[in-house]
């Protein structure tokens, strides 16, 4: 028994070691951004799992550059006490787990292993414009690990990442990662940056993480995207967003054309035509593209939003209010289709349910200005309706009493 582990505390600041008995897999889990001391992702989801538990965070969102914080002072210090805590536990075999900076860390720290990894939406390139690592690394901080395609070439370890196709940066992540023969990649339709809550709702995490600990097994995905697969479509969704971002709306709408003439199936591509087309005012072409979306993909809440505005621009209220309905049920904690049903309802001087509806995104975001400014209004058109109701009520019944 190495006596540096024996006089390792099972808590740190920045891990916490729980060990379980009888098993032969630690798990090692990183955290991912703005985790403060002492805290840790999917804590709660990996309690009842079978395993040894390794938590991990990373001081100042430093995205691991320097290792683990009382592990060691760089990657290589950490690994070493990483693999000493699995002597010292008895384990067979090392597992990494992590989405978001999380899961660059266990791509990170998995390949330098050779072990097994179950990532979500890691940026495997690093400071890429609009990414999550260029807002919250410190800006000082050197980035010894840039693209992690290196690393993951060099290695023998088996990695599972799995991202959502409407995050462009983790979209550029996986693509960077599709082609490699140690790696699977799974991306996601419609699915943003939180690919664990779309998974939890649909298998429950907890399920995923035990399938995947125990048996190297995952559920069958219903909703993988193919975007990776096409040689250039990646990069041209990159271009499109470019020139979207800097309004060339024209030259985005035949970027976007293109990546549709390649296929015919990627929903993110008639997503951003629809918000493109919009701009440009051509609200029906705009409907046709966003419609493609949810007929691709369902669950697609943001193209359910997206359309709902614009069926509402062309005066279709009902059909508006229609899709709003959808993107809430598909997210029941998304304030702005709450918000956005209650317009079109207002449209339809339907007030009562728009009044509702207007609380609801009231309650689901409470220091929006916006918000509370049109519940309000509603509550007044609303009042005034009552007492005119109520005056005409008891005019009726003075005439009668006459």
């Amino acid at each position: 028994m190495n006596i540096e582990v024996e006089a390792l505390p099972l808590e740190g600041s920045y891990y916490k070691v729980v060990p379980c008995e009888g098993a032969s897999i630690l798990a090692v889990v990183f955290a991912n951004v703005n985790m403060p001391a002492g805290k840790y992702t999917f804590f709660k989801n990996m309690e009842q799992q079978p395993v040894h538990r390794l938590y991990v965070n990373d001081v100042d969102n430093r995205w691991y550059q320097n290792g683990v914080p009382g592990l060691g002072s760089n990657v290589e210090d950490s690994i070493e006490m990483i693999l000493k805590w699995k002597d010292q536990l008895g384990a067979d075999e090392i597992v990494t787990v992590g989405s978001s900076m999380g899961g660059y860390g266990a791509i990170l720290f998995g390949a330098k292993l050779g072990c097994r990894v179950l990532a979500f939406g890691a940026e495997t390139i690093l400071k890429l414009p609009q990414s999550r690592s260029l807002t919250f690394m410190p800006k000082s901080l050197p980035v010894l690990y840039p693209d992690l395609k290196p690393i993951v070439l060099e290695s023998d370890a088996s990695i599972t990442l799995i991202s959502g196709e409407f995050d462009l940066v983790d979209l550029i992540g996986a693509k960077n990662l599709y082609e490699l023969k140690n790696t699977e990649v799974i991306s996601i339709r419609g699915i943003g940056h939180n690919t664990p809550a779309f998974l939890d709702s649909k298998y429950g995490i907890g399920d995923i993480f035990k399938s995947y600990l125990l048996d190297d097994k995952l559920p069958d995905i219903e909703d993988k995207g193919t975007i990776c697969g096409f040689e250039n479509a990646v990069e041209l969704l990159g271009k499109a967003n470019n020139e979207f971002l800097t309004k060339q709306y024209e030259l985005a709408k035949n970027t976007l054309n293109e990546i549709i003439e390649i296929s015919n199936t990627i929903d993110i591509a008639y997503f951003k035509l629809g918000n493109t087309l919009y701009l440009l005012q051509d609200y029906e072409g705009a409907v046709k593209s966003l419609e493609n979306a949810v007929r691709i993909s369902p669950h697609f809440v943001k193209a359910y939003e997206q359309l709902g505005v614009t069926l509402r621009k062309l005066g279709r209220f009902e059909e508006a209010f229609e899709s709003h309905v959808k993107a809430y049920e598909n997210d029941p904690y998304l304030p702005t289709a709450y918000f956005n049903a209650g317009l079109a309802l207002e449209k339809l001087k339907r007030f009562d349910e728009a009044e509702a509806h207007f609380r609801k995104a009231v309650n689901l975001a409470e220091e929006n200005p916006k918000f509370k400014k049109k519940l309000a209004d509603t509550l007044l058109i609303n009042a005034n309706r009552r007492i005119k109701e109520y005056s005409e009520i008891v005019n009726s019944l003075l005439v009668n009493k006459i």
